[in-house]
């Protein structure tokens, strides 16, 4: 999500499509081990907020007037803190004002580590997109939630992308092995469909297989029967799980 934010390509594009109007790009990255702002509406709202105010300040009056008039008058309280309803209400009136020329775009990383109701935050960016003068891209693990909402939406799966690349690592580290040959020729089936799992089950995350990767070629190192490979396979597969259910459980 950081290389399409700040790729000169998507810059490109959002110039053709704005036309003479300005564009403004604001980001967000959810972060559930981080602090609450981090995982939070508020934080989202806040940070989008101050990305689209600090390029667009003839929006102040406009998406908050009281705070703006206090600040005019120098009685603007340092510790005023915006509520979650007043947060909603500012940002909308932002993107909705055409009192200014703007084209808005917004890339919301980590829908799934939000801390509250996936489902109504999708709703919500789903409702606001559609303004012909504001483009959301969001990414998230496809949870019930977000995949429902979401579902008639444009989409790509980071597996469709790299499958190719996964299955090529996969057969040169493991499909190439001395060892795993003698195994083949041994009990041929379960070694291919041994594989074969590896990538199928990565569902597009090269972290895990460069982990799995590790652990089967210790195993051959290790002359492990093809069973031992698979309980290698099967143990990272329930720690992969086990570790989506404790950090669906915190956030």
């Amino acid at each position: 999500m950081k290389y399409i934010a700040y790729a000169s390509e998507t810059r490109r594009q959002l110039a053709t499509w704005s036309g003479n109007d300005k564009f403004v790009i604001a980001s967000f990255f959810f972060w559930n081990s981080g602090t609450w702002l981090q995982k939070s509406q508020n934080g989202l709202l806040r940070s989008l907020l101050y990305t689209l105010l600090q390029n667009c300040d003839d929006l102040l009056p406009i998406c908050l007037p009281s705070l703006h008039a206090a600040a005019s008058r120098g009685k603007l309280d340092p510790k005023h803190v915006l509520t979650l309803t007043e947060l909603k209400a500012a940002f909308l009136k932002a993107i909705e004002s055409r009192a200014v020329a703007r084209h808005f775009c917004f890339f919301i990383d980590g829908i799934d580590e939000f801390e509250g109701d996936h489902a109504e935050l999708s709703e919500f960016f789903k409702s606001v997109a559609r303004s012909p003068w504001l483009k959301v891209i969001v990414s998230s693990r496809p949870i019930p939630a977000c995949v429902d909402v979401l579902h008639e939406c444009a989409n790509l799966r980071l597996q469709d992308l790299t499958h190719n690349d996964i299955e090529r690592y996969v057969y040169d580290m493991i499909g190439k092995h001395r060892r795993i040959k003698e195994l083949q020729y041994e009990q041929e089936e379960e070694t291919s469909n041994l594989v074969r799992e590896i990538v199928e089950k990565a569902s597009g995350v090269f972290l895990w297989v460069t982990l799995v990767v590790k652990s089967l070629l210790n195993g051959l190192r290790n002359f492990d029967t093809i069973q031992d490979l698979r309980q290698r396979l099967d143990d990272r597969s329930e720690e992969r799980r086990v570790g989506k259910e404790c950090r669906s459980r915190w956030s």
